[in-house]
């Protein structure tokens, strides 16, 4: 039998996995910006369209990758707590506190994890906004001012 300690550990290593995959995320998003810049450089339309394209695909299928992350996580998740359910009707009352306390941690540091992936998830949706903006303007000069902009806007958040 795992001991509650042992199911906790779990899933500490799990949500580290899942850290990780953001990371992945982040830096996949930092590979959009540098083509576009070199897109923005090159002074040629059609390179341009074909970078915001690459962008635009690569984030729809961030997006469904994103999607199956978050049902094999609810389905972990699932059976973690099915776990220290039946952990919990084992347990002494001391035990059974600091299984509580331990869980009542694991949902803050989730909440803060999932506030801080809401926070991405706006601050691309927004910079895909004004990419989409960019393209709309007709002015070359206008474009290369706004992707500027908008690479200015990364590098501070960053």
């Amino acid at each position: 039998r795992r001991s509650c300690f042992e199911v906790w550990l779990g899933a500490v290593e799990h949500r580290k996995t899942n850290v990780l995959a953001l990371q992945r995320i982040a830096d996949a998003r930092n590979m959009h910006v540098q083509r576009a810049l070199v897109c923005l450089l090159s002074r040629s339309d059609r390179a341009l369209r074909l970078g915001c394209f690459d962008a635009w695909s690569n984030h729809v299928h961030q997006v469904r990758v994103g999607a199956l992350e978050r049902h094999k996580f609810a389905t972990l998740h699932r059976q973690q707590a099915e776990n220290i359910l039946r952990h919990l009707v084992q347990m002494s009352v001391a035990a059974l506190l600091q299984s509580c306390f331990g869980q009542w941690l694991e949902f803050m540091r989730r909440s803060m994890i999932e506030q801080e992936q809401q926070r991405f998830k706006d601050l691309h949706d927004d910079q895909i906004e004004r990419g989409l903006r960019c393209l709309a303007q007709t002015s070359d000069r206008a474009l290369r001012h706004a992707c500027f902009e908008m690479w200015l806007e990364r590098t501070q958040v960053s």
